[in-house]
């Protein structure tokens, strides 16, 4: 389990994300702020997690992330969630209301 208090940006990880792939500031922290997920990421990636989680809108987006400090978190990357993540996502969330 891991906590993420605060998304750390630079102006390459923001204009990355922003450009390639739509995800903002504003929405990364939509979805941190929300009911966010957190899964390890694919073995040999440089993010170590994903952070899966809906934005103010619904729409679930997939970030991924790593550690800087024990609280505070890089995005790497985001995109709008697809079918594996949100089918995880949504195991996930069932199992807390069971």
């Amino acid at each position: 389990m891991i906590s993420v208090f605060e998304l750390d940006w630079d102006e390459d990880n923001r204009s990355y994300c922003e450009e390639k792939h739509g995800l903002t500031e504003e929405i990364a922290d939509e979805v941190l702020c929300g009911e966010p997920e957190f899964f390890r990421n694919t073995p040999g990636l440089r993010a170590s997690h994903v952070m899966i989680g809906p934005d103010e809108r619904g729409t679930l987006w997939t970030i991924a992330i790593l550690r800087v400090t024990t609280h505070r978190w890089r995005p790497i990357t985001g995109y709008e969630s697809e079918h594996d993540d949100i089918e995880l996502y949504r195991l996930a969330r069932g199992r807390k209301h069971r």
